[in-house]
């Protein structure tokens, strides 16, 4: 689409936004909340299926996740992926204030659903110089679910919207460039463990535990990078071994299947021949006729 508008000038300037949308679905938002707690309250440990996202507004509080405790302090986000079971208490002399929000449906590239933060990450990051910032977009949040106006509801979606892109903006400036470059090497881990162990068995689970990381984000990983699922790059690194061995031994179907992973020999036949178009057998005789012409 055309913009047509006047040129800029010291007294009109027109900015632009970057044609870019930053999640594969649209968030979902649930509910938004606020809490004030004093020493003596905690919470029981829950986990849910939507991703919860906490701000510190006054106070300090202990985070439990996944049995490791952390504080977290004035100004901090704290980030409960789905499925991430936590709780929440006052330390001893202590009192809480924050604000929070929950969104179903969120995708984000190389996670599963309702991830925001890939695994071996902390849950808790600070707001620093974006703390007034959150505050105005909470208070605006919850004046507008109180005033029952005309289109709070449209409204309140999009201050959580802003919300999530704050926070996604705040996790960014914590770890740098560290997420695309984490994520490589994770990929190349997978994809080395694969080429040296495809004659045995290999499970996701086996990869997931040798990489560090959880197997469904492995999964979403391994395709977004290479375009290809890690059960395919796996097949693929063995039909292309046995192709290798088809032509340089003399080994029957069965040894070079199970030389290249496949217990099963008929399984191995009907694969190769579904991928490559042909039987192993018929592979080794066009070759052999090919290299005789």
């Amino acid at each position: 689409m055309n913009i047509i508008h006047r040129l800029n000038s010291e007294e009109r300037q027109h900015y632009t936004l970057e044609q870019r949308y930053s999640f594969k679905a649209k968030p979902r938002l649930l509910y938004v909340g606020e809490l004030k707690k004093s020493e003596g309250w905690a919470e029981q440990e829950h986990h849910h299926d939507f991703i919860e996202i906490l701000f510190i507004k006054d106070g300090c509080a202990q985070i439990d996740v996944n049995g490791t405790s952390t504080v977290a302090q004035k100004g901090d986000i704290v980030i409960y992926n789905a499925a991430t079971p936590h709780r929440e208490q006052c330390l001893s002399d202590e009192s809480v204030e924050m604000y929070f929000f929950a969104l179903d449906n969120l995708s984000l590239s190389h996670l599963p659903i309702n991830h925001l933060l890939p695994p071996e990450y902390n849950n808790i990051f600070p707001t620093d110089s974006l703390y007034d910032t959150f505050i105005s977009l909470f208070e605006q949040a919850i004046q507008e679910l109180e005033s029952q106006q005309p289109f709070h509801g449209d409204i309140v979606k999009n201050l959580a919207r802003a919300l999530l892109l704050y926070v996604v903006r705040v996790i960014h400036a914590d770890k740098a460039d560290k997420p695309v470059l984490h994520s490589n090497k994770i990929v190349e881990q997978a994809t080395q463990y694969i080429n040296e162990h495809y004659h045995g068995p290999i499970t996701l689970d086996a990869l997931a535990e040798h990489c560090f990381v959880n197997k469904y984000y492995l999964s979403h990983l391994f395709a977004d990078q290479r375009g290809i699922t890690l059960k395919q790059y796996i097949i693929n690194k063995r039909l292309a071994e046995a192709k290798q061995l088809l032509l340089s031994q003399k080994a029957s179907i069965s040894e070079i299947a199970a030389r290249v992973g496949f217990s099963d020999t008929s399984y191995f036949s009907r694969l190769f021949k579904r991928e490559v178009g042909v039987s192993p057998l018929q592979y080794r005789q066009n070759k052999e006729k090919q290299n005789k012409a």
